[in-house]
């Protein structure tokens, strides 16, 4: 009986100390998880952005810092709903992404929301958001950070744009106008001139006869329709009277041409789709535009032949400007080149687009598109 009694209470002991061990290890597994539960509460509470967990459309848990992102007092924020803080703007659009959040659907991570503060104040905020799981319950843990400075910041650098495309096409229609007065100058002082002295020495033709002026009449008759033909094309390139006088499409027609005579490049013009009334000063971006590429293609190209199509729909206008000279890589060759960039920004102030397809060895086609009123009318608004 004794060693029984021995050897229980050997059991007993070794129970004990067991227990005692493992009583040990849960009290330091407890003391490391509420360490480092305060460290990450800690870490959470002084975030320099807003942590929030949400869940049935309200705030379940916020930082202090959220306080002060979404400016908002604590007493208020605990009772609000979430769909209460944001601008009716984008109220519906925010739900919506919460719902598919839930649901475990994919969205973006990062998004910007336009809000509201206490106050009646706009706020613009960029969260982080995930889907976790706070009691028990599908929830949305996000991060917010105050982005309404740097919004502000990006809105004035798009206004200065705007304002920079405005001046821009203010000057390229001032530089219009110049250039139309110096060509009208050229065509009723100059050309004139010229003409009535063509005239003048036909007259003379008979006068001269046999009397060995020949010869030199020839001469000063070459001279002055070498230069009339030279004023007719400064005064063209200056300002085409065609422009104004027949509209754009013959002008563009008549421009292609000339590029064909001068640079020896085969040309087709294409013109589909009817007329379209086109206000002045857009017909004056969009010939300059078409005169650029021109050149680009004489310049740069080394094309054998090229072509303009002007198509036409009940929405917009496009011309097609394509050649099929040795083209370039349009990754690596950005907007800057080639005048592209001012053609862009000329374009954009009547909500026109522009884009380039391009491959080495295959050639080069740019789109210009601008927009048709209601009216069927090409215009400049604003």
């Amino acid at each position: 009986l004794k060693e029984e009694l021995r050897s229980n209470e050997s059991e007993l002991i070794k129970a004990n100390d067991f227990l005692m061990q493992e009583i040990n290890e849960r009290k330091w597994a407890e003391d490391v998880l509420r360490r480092s539960e305060e460290k990450y509460r800690l870490v959470v509470e002084h975030a320099n952005e807003g942590i929030v967990i949400i869940q049935d459309g309200y705030f379940k848990y916020f930082n202090p810092k959220t306080l002060k992102v979404l400016n908002y007092s604590e007493d208020v924020l605990k009772t609000c709903k979430v769909d209460d803080l944001i601008h009716p703007d984008d109220r519906d659009r925010a739900f919506a992404r919460r719902l598919k959040i839930i649901k475990g659907e994919p969205v973006e991570a990062i998004h910007i929301i336009k809000a509201i503060d206490q106050y009646g104040a706009i706020r613009w905020l960029e969260s982080n958001t995930v889907l976790i799981s706070w009691m028990g319950r599908p929830a949305i843990l996000s991060f917010l950070s105050n982005i309404t400075e740097r919004k502000r910041a990006e809105d004035e650098i798009l206004q200065s744009h705007e304002r920079l495309r405005a001046l821009a096409t203010e000057l390229s229609l001032a530089e219009e106008k110049e250039r139309r007065r110096l060509a009208n100058n050229l065509h009723d002082h100059i050309g004139q001139s010229l003409a009535i002295m063509k005239i003048k020495l036909g007259a003379l033709r008979e006068v001269l006869a046999g009397n060995g002026m020949e010869e030199e009449y020839d001469y000063i008759k070459a001279v002055i329709e070498r230069t009339i033909r030279h004023t007719k094309n400064l005064t063209f390139q200056l300002s085409p009277p065609e422009l104004y006088a027949f509209g754009f499409d013959a002008t563009v027609e008549s421009l292609g041409e000339q590029v064909q005579k001068e640079h020896k490049i085969s040309f087709m013009f294409i013109n589909e789709g009817g007329s379209i009334t086109l206000d002045k000063d857009v017909s004056v971006l969009m010939f300059q535009a078409v005169r650029e590429l021109l050149m680009n293609i004489v310049k740069h190209a080394d094309a054998s032949r090229f072509s303009i199509s002007i198509l036409r729909n009940q929405y917009d206008m496009q011309i097609i400007v394509e050649d099929d000279g040795k083209g370039f890589n349009t990754s690596s060759v950005g907007l800057e080149s080639f005048g592209f960039f001012s053609i862009k920004e000329r374009l954009s102030r009547f909500g026109g687009l522009f884009t380039v397809e391009s491959l080495i060895g295959k050639g080069t086609r740019v789109f210009l598109t601008a927009p048709i009123d209601k009216k069927g009318v090409l215009g400049i608004s604003g």
